[in-house]
């Protein structure tokens, strides 16, 4: 069997699926995204980046008007959070262009174009996205992790600490969230609380090493004067920090 994608129209009519044949319409039972593996489950999605845009791209060409705008969004907006994911920003740019354009009241334009701003150094435009995001999706915990690293980045440390902790709530193994609150604890000179949080932090990760969280144990290490234990750190951070940049280089680059 061959990995195949099918998106499946909102109310249950067409169905565009891509199996590396010509592409087909059929039926669908309701509004999803599937990619049908036998080595691959849609929980744990381990297909190449590349791979995922050329699906969504095959798709749009294959939209006809029939099928709905609401389709033709869909797959723009997947199409531009890869983009994104893999720091094509220009590239997510226009796609998430379009895709607001087709749906506009769509929560996930306000939630990818915030995420877009955000990564482009614009977080005052960013905050009011992400805040619009946020009211319509008030149980979401990325998006007020985004919220909050908008507010950060504005210079409102506390604001931004309240959306980390209500994260926090919200998603309990939120390692994120937990971070996130380490790293305005840490900017604070609240070391305690701080270490606590990043503690949290890094028992949530698990046994995968993030960057983020060896980066800011470092920062935590060198304020509180222990650099000896800073400098591993630092070193581990920039080691997987390099491991991340090689493959979205690999990736821009093809």
């Amino acid at each position: 069997q061959r990995a195949r994608l099918v998106v499946h129209r909102k109310t249950g009519g067409e169905v565009i699926v891509l199996d590396g044949r010509p592409v087909t319409i059929g039926r669908a039972a309701e509004n999803a995204v599937v990619i049908i593996d036998p080595k691959i489950s849609r929980q744990h999605l381990r297909i190449e980046p590349d791979e995922r845009v050329e699906y969504y791209s095959r798709a749009i060409r294959a939209w006809r008007t029939v099928h709905g705008v609401g389709l033709l969004a869909h797959c723009h907006f997947n199409r531009g959070e890869t983009h994104l994911l893999e720091a094509r920003f220009d590239l997510a740019g226009k796609d998430i262009a379009k895709a607001v354009s087709l749906s506009p009241n769509n929560s996930r334009a306000y939630l990818l174009r915030g995420r877009l701003l955000l990564a482009t150094g614009k977080p005052g435009q960013a905050e009011k996205d992400l805040r619009e995001y946020a009211s319509m999706k008030p149980e979401d915990p990325e998006g007020r992790i985004l919220l909050g690293a908008s507010r950060e980045r504005g210079g409102r440390a506390e604001e931004a600490l309240k959306d980390f902790r209500r994260a926090a709530r919200i998603d309990s193994w939120s390692w994120r969230a937990l971070l996130s609150q380490a790293r305005v604890l840490t900017a604070q000179r609240k070391f305690g609380p701080a270490s606590g949080a990043l503690d949290k932090a890094e028992s949530l990760a698990g046994s995968k090493r993030e960057p983020d969280i060896a980066a800011q144990r470092g920062t935590l290490l060198a304020e509180t004067l222990k650099l000896e234990g800073a400098l591993p750190e630092f070193s581990a951070a920039i080691d997987l920090y390099e491991e991340t940049a090689a493959r979205i280089q690999r990736s821009v680059g093809k």
